[in-house]
C-alpha cells in the first residue's frame, strides 16, 4: 500500500488558506482587489471585532451570474488569465484563483452578486468551503462578500491574531495604501457600525495623498517624474528635512499593486544617503509602472512581493529619479550625473478648510476619535525645519558656546545654534565631492616638497594607486626605500600639517577597497565624506570673528538641507516662545 496520498480538497484549501489568509487585513486586501478587477469605483468595507467576527466587502463592479458565482469559489477558477502565456503579462490585481476558496475554507462565506445585464441577483452560501445553498434574491448591481467567524476551524491561527485595535489598524492601513494608488475611487470603512475611514474620490493624486498622510505634509512633498521606454516612476518623496524613525511612511506600488520590495526600499534609502541620519527614513509614495514582461508578480501567494528581471538597472533608475526630484527642488544638491546604469546600483470626516478635502477620522470602541492620516500613532516624528530663505550672515552674532557651537539671534528673537564642525564638514564635503565628480581637482604646489616616510604596506598602495592619487590632487614622487616627497596636495586640505594625515586616510580606504576601487560615485561619496570630516574645524576650537563670517557666508551659499554628510542637522532653532514656556512666562 502506498504511503503517499493525494490530499482531499478540504485539506488542500486549508493549506492554501495558511498562505493566503494571514489575518483579517489580508482577507480584505484580496476581496478589495477582486472588486477593483471587477471595475468597481466605490468599495465599502464593514468589520466587527477587528475582522475576526465579520468582514463584509461591497462594490459596484460588474458582478457575476449564477454560473460564475458557483465557479468563483472553486480552486484555480479565474477570469483573469486563459493560458500559461498570460502569467507573464498579468495586468490585473488577482489571477491565481485561490483567494475565495481559501478564505471560504476557514470561515462562513456568503456572496451576493448581480451582473450589469441581470434583472436579479444570486446568493451562494458556503461553510468551511462546502457549498450549502444558492438562491435568487433582490440586490443592487455589483458584488457583496460576507465573511463570518474567520479561522473558525483553525483555532491555532486565531490565537496568533493581535488585539481588536491592532487588527483594525492594519485594516485601515491596507485600505489607505490601496486608496493612494486609486485616488478616483471611493473607499469606506465601517467598524462596529461607525464610519472610521472615508476616502471620497479625489481630483488628483496629491489630494488623495493629503487625505491619507495629512495635507500639511503633502504640500511639502516633492513630485517624482521619470520615464523611459519601459519604466515609469511617479509619486512623491519628502525633502531631506522630513524624516521618520521607521519605514512605515514609505508606500511602494508596482503596476498599481501594493508590494513590499527590498530592492525598491533599498534604492529609496540609498537616494538619501549622506542627506539624512542613519536609521532614519524619508516619506515616500513610490509608484512604479513597468512592462509586465519585466516583472514577475507570481512569486508570493499574497502577491505582496515581486521579482524584477534587472534589479541593478532598476535600483540605479530609482536613485536617479529621486535625486533628480531633490535636485530640482533646490533643497538638496545631490551632484546628479547624467543617468547611467553604472551610476550605482454622510459624515465626511474633518474637512480641511484650505483645500475643501475631507480628512478621514476614526472612532474605536473607546469612543476616542483620532486622526488616521498618519498611521504611526506612537512614533517620534521628526522634521528638520525647511527655511531656504534664512541667511545666517544677516543674523546678530552672540558668541560661541563650549567651543562647539555658534550662537546667533534672528529678527524674531529666536536663538539659532550652529554646530561648527558639522556645518564645516558639509561645506567641505560639497566642495570635495563636486571636484571628485567633475574630475577637476585643483592642487596646491609646495615651494618646498614635503618628505613622507611611509610603511611597506603604504608604499605598495601608493605604487598601485599612483594614478588615482594623482587624480585626487596629490603629486608624489618616490625618494628612497620607504620615502616619498609630496610636491602638491588637493586644495580642500586647508593646512600643510594635515596633508600626510589626509593622505593616510585615503590610502586606508584604498587598502580597504583593494582592486575593487573603480572611482564609482558611491566610493567617491564615501571618500569625500571621510576627507571632509578630517579637514573640518574641530570641537573646542574657537574661531576668530573673521573665520565665523566666512563660515556663515559658506553656509548661505549651500544649496542643501541643513545636515552634515552623515545626516545630522548642523543648525537648530530655539524659539523665544519655547524659552518663555520653560521659564513659565506663558
Amino acid at each position: 500500500m502506498s504511503e503517499i496520498l493525494i490530499l482531499p480538497d478540504e485539506v488542500v484549501n486549508r493549506i492554501a488558506a495558511g498562505e493566503v489568509v494571514e489575518r483579517p487585513c489580508s482577507v480584505i486586501k484580496e476581496l478589495v482587489e477582486n472588486s477593483l478587477d471587477a471595475g468597481a469605483d466605490k468599495i465599502e468595507v464593514e468589520i466587527k471585532d477587528g475582522g475576526k467576527k465579520l468582514i463584509m466587502v461591497k462594490d459596484n463592479g460588474s458582478g457575476m451570474n449564477a454560473v460564475d458565482l458557483r465557479l468563483c469559489v472553486q480552486r484555480h477558477a479565474t477570469s483573469k488569465i486563459k493560458n500559461d502565456k498570460d502569467i507573464f503579462s498579468i495586468k490585473t490585481m488577482g489571477f491565481r484563483g485561490e483567494a475565495l476558496p481559501s478564505i471560504a475554507s476557514v470561515s462562513l462565506m456568503t456572496i451576493i452578486s448581480r451582473g450589469k445585464n441581470s434583472r436579479i441577483a444570486n446568493e451562494i452560501q458556503l461553510k468551511e468551503g462546502r457549498e450549502e445553498l444558492i438562491i435568487e434574491k433582490g440586490a443592487p448591481f455589483g458584488t457583496s462578500v460576507e465573511i463570518k467567524d474567520l479561522f473558525l476551524n483553525v483555532p491555532a491561527r486565531k490565537k496568533f491574531l493581535k488585539t481588536t485595535r491592532t487588527e483594525t489598524s492594519k485594516i485601515i492601513n491596507i485600505l489607505q495604501k490601496i486608496g493612494l494608488i486609486y485616488p478616483k475611487h471611493r473607499f469606506l470603512l465601517i467598524n462596529e457600525g461607525k464610519r472610521v475611514l472615508d476616502l471620497p474620490p479625489a481630483n488628483d493624486i496629491i489630494q488623495r495623498v493629503g487625505a491619507v498622510l495629512g495635507h500639511k505634509l503633502a504640500k511639502q512633498l516633492l513630485p517624482l517624474n521619470f520615464k523611459n521606454n519601459s519604466i515609469s516612476i511617479t509619486g512623491f518623496v519628502s525633502p531631506a528635512q522630513i524624516i521618520r524613525p521607521n519605514a512605515k511612511s514609505i508606500y511602494i506600488f508596482v503596476n498599481n499593486r501594493v508590494v513590499t520590495d527590498r530592492t525598491i526600499l533599498g534604492a529609496i534609502k540609498g537616494a538619501y544617503k549622506r542627506l539624512i541620519p542613519q536609521g532614519k527614513y524619508p516619506v515616500a509614495v513610490f509608484m512604479l509602472n513597468i512592462e509586465s514582461s519585466m516583472v514577475d508578480v507570481n512569486v508570493h501567494p499574497t502577491k505582496n512581493e515581486v521579482r524584477f528581471n534587472d534589479e541593478s538597472e532598476l535600483y540605479s533608475l530609482i536613485i536617479y529619479a529621486i535625486r533628480k526630484a531633490l535636485d530640482i527642488s533646490g533643497i538638496n544638491e545631490t551632484h546628479l550625473p547624467p543617468y547611467n546604469t553604472s551610476y550605482f546600483i454622510p459624515n465626511q470626516g474633518v474637512r480641511d478648510e484650505s483645500t475643501g478635502i475631507a480628512q478621514p477620522t476614526a472612532v474605536f470602541n473607546d469612543n476616542k476619535p483620532y486622526n488616521l492620516s498618519i498611521m504611526e500613532e506612537f512614533d517620534n516624528i521628526q522634521d528638520y525645519p525647511i527655511e531656504n530663505n534664512l541667511k545666517f550672515q544677516r543674523l546678530k552674532y552672540i558668541g560661541q558656546w563650549a567651543g562647539l557651537y555658534i550662537l546667533l539671534e534672528d529678527a524674531l528673537g529666536d536663538l539659532i545654534i550652529i554646530d561648527k564642525h558639522a556645518a564645516h564638514e558639509r561645506i567641505s564635503y560639497e566642495r570635495i565631492i563636486k571636484q571628485l565628480l567633475t574630475k577637476r581637482i585643483d592642487s596646491h604646489y609646495l615651494t618646498i616638497p614635503l618628505q613622507w616616510d611611509c610603511t611597506i604596506l603604504e608604499k605598495r598602495q601608493v605604487a598601485e594607486h599612483t594614478e588615482h592619487l594623482d587624480r585626487l590632487g596629490f603629486k608624489i614622487d618616490e625618494f628612497g626605500h620607504q620615502t616619498y616627497v609630496i610636491r602638491a596636495y588637493p586644495v580642500w586640505i586647508k593646512s600643510t600639517e594635515l596633508i600626510i594625515d589626509n593622505l593616510r586616510q585615503i590610502i586606508d580606504m584604498l587598502i580597504l577597497w583593494g582592486r575593487d576601487f573603480s572611482g564609482k560615485t558611491s566610493q567617491l561619496e564615501e571618500l569625500a565624506m571621510k576627507m571632509a570630516c578630517h579637514s573640518s574645524v574641530r570641537g573646542n576650537q574657537y574661531l576668530h570673528k573673521e573665520e565665523i563670517e566666512i563660515l556663515l557666508s559658506d553656509i548661505d551659499n549651500l544649496n542643501v538641507a541643513g545636515t552634515c554628510p552623515h545626516g545630522r542637522p548642523f543648525w537648530f532653532r530655539y524659539t523665544k516662545n519655547e524659552a518663555n514656556r520653560n521659564f513659565l512666562r506663558q
